[in-house]
């Protein structure tokens, strides 16, 4: 169950959107693909001035990660995973995160798309918790894993 922080971090982004009138309620396809006409274009969203013109489309599973970890997978014998939706916890806590850093952090529009919206999808690939459950040693693993999709330095 969402704990208060969780549901505070939510209404501060749901709030965010509100006022920037931003479509919160997005229409997903079966593997987690924002359709054309409810994907955020950040760019615009922040009033910048293109190119480039950065957009936010996916609220699936990495495809990436999936790839990694089907790798190994595959190797135990195990199923292999598809390209999903995230869980409404999963997208809600990453929609909030990038209006977090958007709108009231100020960062760029590039910031948000390789250092919190793709890290935080892969994250949510990685793990069957919600985002309110995870351990230090959850986050632990997930970097080591980030580290070899070589999306973090060393």
């Amino acid at each position: 169950m969402p704990n208060e922080h969780y549901e505070s971090f939510i209404a501060f982004g749901r709030t965010l959107a509100a006022n920037h009138e931003v479509q919160w309620d997005l229409h997903l396809y079966s593997d987690g693909i924002v359709h054309e006409e409810s994907a955020w274009n950040i760019t615009a969203m922040v009033k910048g001035s293109p190119p480039p013109v950065h957009w936010i489309r996916d609220f699936g599973s990495d495809v990436k990660t999936l790839q990694e970890l089907n790798s190994r997978r595959t190797k135990t014998g195990t199923q292999v995973l598809r390209k999903t939706p995230l869980t409404s916890s999963w997208q809600d806590f990453i929609k909030s995160a990038i209006l977090e850093q958007l709108l009231s952090r100020r960062n760029t529009t590039r910031h948000v798309i390789g250092s919190i919206a793709r890290p935080l999808r892969v994250i949510a690939t990685c793990t069957s918790r919600e985002p309110w459950d995870l351990l230090v040693e959850d986050i632990h693993m997930h970097m080591k894993l980030l580290k070899q999709l070589s999306l973090l330095a060393s």
